[in-house]
């Protein structure tokens, strides 16, 4: 029992996340432990005031205790301070990165709850001298990250493009900004232009982590792509720095010098940077971190010729003096400058506008620049426009400056409605709210343009191709036997039901029975589209394949992978559409609201934006790759399949089959895993929808069967309810049927192939689920099946009587030659 016990713990130790939290935590104790010995602080609260001032009563604004000897106390009061929050923000953010969501949104939350709760804010005490030099450190960080990172011959080919895109989209993205903040916010020209540099700079500590896990992953480096967008984000902040410097020395000079003084000085102060470094003392201060990225680029330059391993030893060791250090304390420092007191409304919306509106001309002129490079595809040029998204790392670092800038020149801010908002919080809170906001979602733009329109490097894709045998052909096999019947079955099915639905119907309930047509409508569509599109669903090696085996698998993609779309989208309407229904009943029998068709079509618009969303976010994680060889399908040597005629056979010994791959789900993607959580919510809220206002019609006809005498309408009014709540949940069977195919695919072996059979899980719901409707609406209805047995009878009596009358004339056949012998014989 001991040994069993022993080797489930040591099975549990080795664990890759839980030795990670394990030997975190102790190193985090360790440090913890040293430094409370060592500064002899108390271990349950080390941030409390050891040496408390006692004021005097003759003089209360001075103090008993001088100030050496308060100093020792501030100096270890702001070292445990910084300990703390660098200890909450690495581990928040390792909790962040753990939910696919960037760490440095996490850390950014953590300096906000520190200011923000008011034990918290009390306890802590950090030096305005250790928090500017933590913030310039972590910049000069990123900067040599960026110089050592970059693929120097990559970047002296296309060097013009890089400087050019640069550039050029910044100046548009910063005349956009200054052009809001000062024409529509009445915001002075200097803190308007001060604002436009440091809020259009790309956030370096979101793009180059991004560009370097795509140069590992081999994603788009055949031309450079994770180069090229290093280097044009580079270029991007050296300009908005460079520049932001140089507007600042300016606009903070005093007032009797001209402008031509300045601007020389400017100048002089840019190449005194160049050559001497970090030059405080001519008060250009973030020209230092220019020529620090200079010389790096010119040292990786050199390393990379003249050493073996390049330098790649330089870049893993400042990845962790980042990652470990310099990126929880700078995102943890700018949270702590957000404060939720100075936190409204208007102050969020106009925030807002000013971030929305220079992304979107940053955006367009990034795509406009990037069509003068014809080496370059449109899907590249979409991915060039989203790099310069995400802000984080720049307003990090500048915005205090900006602050402290706007702080001194321009006290009131006009455009509010009391007239007493500062522009230095709306400056400084718009610069926070723009690293909330695009930092996270901008990353995972970036992500996920970069894995749906870059491609892969062909020695990457080489292992990456799909395999098809003889267990896969006989799923396609099962699959257009089960499509040809449910297309048998259900539109003859849905066929009766609309012509019971148009003509068999009361003219009470005439309203609601055009509504069912609807969904009678969806699903003839729906069983139209699979019976063209004949979806094949298999599982290999973890990852997850959807095929298109109809009559429209000729189609390339993007066409194949749209239809496919199109084919399940309208499935997932029917959920909507039946969602609408029951809200349209609650309104009109409930509510007693005066609803038409136009506004019933008003609601099922809404709910097609809704649908739109979501199939985006699927279209979006799960298309194929652009190579060629993911776009059909292989069938192995040894296959049991011949070599049909007019194909051809490949190097590797493969038989090439029109197969188009329409999906390609790999669940360790966390955008493929957040695409499906958004349509399993999407899903809970629509089923939500659905049964509150069940109960609610419930509810209200069977007060009406106690309180009034239960009429033909209401009773046939709560029959078509309980027809459409049976309706809605059917297609929960195909749904949990998807989530456990999805699901199944995370237990897939690395080697080998698990296959889920279409008719098994996903296909058979999927396909049948239109042949059901009608048959769940036929039999609920009480005035449906009557209608149905009379017609069955009508149809029965009318073989009947053409059976009968068929007797009659063959025996009428039978009896004339018997006649006509005796009157012959006659």
């Amino acid at each position: 029992m001991p040994l069993f016990l022993l080797g489930k713990l040591s099975r549990i130790v080795s664990n890759k996340q839980i030795n990670l939290v394990l030997t975190s935590l102790f190193v985090l104790l360790s440090l913890y432990g040293t430094l409370v010995a060592l500064f002899a602080r108390p271990f349950i609260s080390p941030l409390i005031v050891v040496n408390s001032s006692i004021a005097s009563p003759n003089s209360p604004n001075l103090t008993l205790f001088s100030t050496d000897e308060q100093v020792p106390d501030q100096l270890v009061r702001s070292l445990f301070s910084l300990f703390v929050l660098w200890a909450s923000a690495l581990c928040v953010g390792h909790l962040f990165r753990l939910a696919h969501l960037p760490p440095l949104f996490g850390m950014l939350l953590v300096g906000i709850a520190f200011n923000n709760i008011s034990p918290l804010r009390s306890s802590l005490l950090i030096r305005p001298s250790w928090d500017e030099f933590l913030r310039k450190s972590a910049f000069v960080l990123i900067l040599l990250r960026c110089a050592v990172g970059l693929d120097h011959e990559t970047l002296r080919r296309s060097f013009s493009f890089c400087a050019s895109f640069g550039i050029l989209s910044t100046i548009s993205e910063v005349s956009a900004i200054v052009c809001v903040a000062h024409f529509l916010f009445k915001i002075s020209l200097a803190n308007s232009v001060l604002f436009g540099f440091v809020l259009a700079s790309t956030s370096p500590a979101v793009t180059v982590p991004t560009m370097i896990q795509f140069q590992r992953k081999r994603i788009g480096t055949q031309k450079g792509i994770p180069t090229l967008a290093l280097a044009s984000a580079s270029v991007d902040n050296i300009f908005s720095i460079s520049a932001f410097s140089i507007a600042f020395s300016i606009f903070s000079a005093p007032s009797g010098q001209s402008l031509l003084t300045l601007s020389l000085f400017a100048c002089i102060q840019l190449l005194a940077a160049f050559a001497f470094g970090f030059l405080s003392a001519v008060k250009f201060d973030v020209s230092g971190p220019i020529a620090v990225f200079i010389a790096s680029l010119v040292a990786a330059v050199r390393w990379k010729k003249d050493n073996a391993k390049k330098a790649f030893r330089v870049a893993d060791s400042l990845r962790l003096c980042w990652d470990l250090f310099f990126l929880p304390l700078l995102f943890v420092l700018i949270g702590l400058l957000f404060d939720l007191s100075d936190f409204t409304l208007p102050l969020f919306q106009n925030a807002v506008t000013v971030i929305a509106f220079g992304i979107v001309c940053r955006f367009l002129s990034a795509f406009l620049l990037s069509l003068f490079n014809d080496q370059i595809h449109w899907r590249e040029r979409l991915f060039f426009s989203t790099i310069f998204l995400p802000k984080a790392t720049v307003q990090a670092a500048l915005s205090p400056m900006l602050f402290h800038f706007a702080e001194k020149h321009s006290p009131i801010f006009p455009n509010s409605k009391d007239g007493t908002i500062p522009p230095h919080h709306f400056l400084l809170q718009t610069c926070i709210l723009s690293i909330l906001l695009t930092a996270p979602i901008g990353q995972i733009i970036i992500q996920i343009a970069g894995k749906t329109f870059l491609a892969k490097d062909e020695k990457a894709d080489e292992l990456a191709s799909v395999k098809m045998g003889k267990c896969q052909r006989e799923t396609q096999t099962k699959a257009k036997l089960n499509s040809l019947f449910c297309l048998l079955f259900g539109v003859p099915l849905n066929s009766l039901l609309i012509w019971l639905l148009l003509r068999r119907t009361s003219n009470e309930m005439r309203a609601f029975s055009q509504l069912l047509v609807q969904t009678c409508v969806v699903d003839l569509l729906v069983l139209v589209l699979a019976a063209l599109v004949l979806p094949v669903f298999f599982v290999e090696n973890g990852i997850g394949f959807d095929v298109m085996a109809g009559p429209l698998q000729s189609l390339p993609n993007p066409a194949n992978h749209f239809v496919f779309m199109l084919w399940f989208g309208l499935f997932y309407f029917s959920i909507e559409g039946i969602a609408v229904q029951f809200i349209y009943r609650y309104l009109t029998i409930c509510r007693k609201v005066p609803m038409d068709i136009p506004k019933y079509f008003g609601l099922l618009s809404v709910a097609l934006l809704f649908e739109f969303s979501v199939a985006a976010a699927l279209s979006i994680s799960c298309y194929p790759s652009t190579d060629a060889q993911l776009q059909r399908f292989c069938y192995p040597k040894n296959s049991v399949l011949a070599l049909t005629p007019g194909k051809q056979r490949d190097g590797g010994g493969r038989h090439k089959l029109p197969l188009p791959l329409a999906l390609r789900c790999d669940p360790s993607d966390p955008f493929v895993a957040g695409s499906f959580l958004f349509l399993l919510f999407s899903d809970i809220f629509l089923y939500a929808t659905i049964i509150i206002c069940a109960l609610k019609i419930h509810a209200y006809l069977r007060r009406q069967f106690v309180e009034y005498k239960l009429s033909k309408w209401s009773e046939l009014n709560g029959q078509i309810t309980k027809t459409l709540l049976i309706q809605s949940l059917l297609p929960s069977v195909p749904l949990l049927m998807c989530t456990l195919g999805i699901s199944a695919t995370l237990f897939a072996p690395s080697a080998g192939t698990l296959l889920i059979s279409a008719e098994m899980l996903i296909t058979v719901p999927l396909c049948w689920l239109p042949v059901a409707n009608p048959l769940v609406t036929i039999a609920t209805v009480k005035h449906f099946r009557k209608e149905f047995r009379s017609v069955g009878r009508r149809v029965l009596s009318l073989m009947a009587t053409r059976a009968h009358s068929e007797d009659e004339k063959q025996q009428k056949n039978a009896a004339a030659p018997i006649a006509r012998h005796g009157t012959i014989r006659k």
